[in-house]
């Protein structure tokens, strides 16, 4: 949020667009992932939890 007020606009203002973009992305691959894992292989969903939190935490931290 301070890169955001003391950088420039524009570019910062398209970087967020992307990172938005790409976690909109990720979020309906893992929710497609879900209900896959759901039918299929209701075991695994909570590997596929902590690996979706290790990859949203990496598009905070970015």
């Amino acid at each position: 949020m301070l890169k955001f007020l003391s950088g420039s606009s524009l570019s910062q203002a398209e970087h967020i667009s992307i990172e938005f973009c790409l976690l909109i992305i990720v979020l309906l691959y893992h929710l497609l992932q879900i209900l896959v894992l759901q039918l299929y292989f209701p075991v695994v969903r909570v590997n596929l939890k902590s690996f979706f939190d290790v990859n949203f935490g990496q598009i905070q931290v970015s």
